[in-house]
């Protein structure tokens, strides 16, 4: 929305020296690599700044980042460490502390970025106070620094110290792009049928609700040809590399056929069969009844092993609570090298 982008712009203005230095991230792929994490740093003359990762699939993915020129930090920086916050998608989350030469593991929600900001320890700008985590993805738990656990809340009181803690937060858990069913994909499927059950949380529906109420647009049957346009439907998305207009997948729903639609960036695109304005497959769901078990069998054209990623909801925002249910300590020396 408007606040959004002038949020973003502001942000611009106010770190043009950083952003002026930016440069890819070469221990990560180029972002022409179907399915492959690519981001870019941007540190400033005292290697201060950011990192920001873009994931292109629906499928979540880990990446590595070593702590050194890879990420834009200089060897004059060798011992030293940096406060980490992010800023996208749940701005203010800390995300622990980063030493030079260390290699940190970070997860990228489907079909988005994260963007985070490195502050050098012992420098001028580090006087602010430690960042404290005050929301979390409903539904989830997340791992910080006994400094950064949320004191105030009621599961945190009495807790003993420890290096770390696990925040758990309350909710159903709604995810940017987030997989229709926990039903893997098998490594070495090539295409053919497809099978999964799923249900649909009510609080799904209650959001996309939310969404047509704050933005009332009167959508036409042809606007829904581009899949971008009226978000406040509900996705299905066949995600995999190179689909064709040729080579158009298959649905069955609890034994009946189910129709498949394009995905087009144009109105216009389902008519004109172009594949150049293709951008793939989708189903949708904003019919299909709630908290119901249905059962989805897809046949698949052709695909290299790997290729085919599984089926995801679109048009669905992460949600953040800042009710705390549980707060417990991280037993001995933690081995997650991340905080997510």
């Amino acid at each position: 929305d408007v606040a959004f982008i002038r949020d973003w712009l502001s942000f611009t203005d106010a770190n043009i020296g950083a952003l002026a230095r930016a440069a890819p991230i070469p221990t990560l792929s180029q972002p022409n690599l179907w399915g492959q994490v690519d981001g870019w740093h941007a540190m400033d003359t005292k290697d201060e700044g950011f990192v920001f990762l873009f994931n292109p699939t629906f499928a979540k993915r880990n990446v590595t980042l070593p702590i050194d020129e890879a990420v834009g930090v200089s060897n004059a920086s060798a011992g030293s460490s940096w406060t980490v916050e992010e800023l996208y998608p749940n701005r203010g989350q800390p995300r622990g502390s980063w030493t030079h030469g260390a290699h940190v593991t970070l997860e990228l929600y489907g079909a988005d970025a994260l963007a985070l900001r490195l502050t050098k320890k012992a420098s001028p700008s580090t006087a602010a106070v430690t960042p404290v985590l005050t929301r979390g993805a409903s539904g989830k738990s997340v791992r910080v620094p006994w400094s950064a656990r949320p004191a105030s809340a009621q599961a945190c009181a009495g807790l003993a110290y420890t290096d770390e803690v696990d925040i758990s937060f309350a909710g159903t858990p709604i995810e940017h792009g987030m997989p229709i069913s926990s039903t893997p994909v098998p490594a070495t499927f090539s295409g053919g049928w497809f099978n999964t059950t799923f249900s649909i949380p009510s609080a799904i529906f209650d959001q996309l609700k939310a969404r047509q109420a704050n933005y009332p647009i009167p959508w036409t049957a042809n606007d829904r040809n581009a899949s971008w346009l009226d978000p406040s439907r509900l996705l299905m998305t066949l995600a995999y590399a190179h689909p064709l207009t040729t080579a158009a997948p298959r649905a069955r729903l609890n034994g009946a056929s189910l129709k498949i639609l394009w995905a087009s960036n144009s109105r216009n695109g389902p008519a004109s069969a172009s594949q150049s304005c293709f951008t793939g497959y989708y189903i949708d769901a904003s019919s299909f009844p709630p908290e119901t078990m249905h059962s989805l069998s897809v046949w698949m054209p052709s695909v290299a092993p790997g290729d085919f990623q599984g089926l995801f909801w679109d048009n669905l925002d992460t949600e953040y609570t800042n009710d705390v249910v549980a707060c417990s300590a991280v037993a001995g020396e933690s081995s997650v090298a991340r905080f997510i």
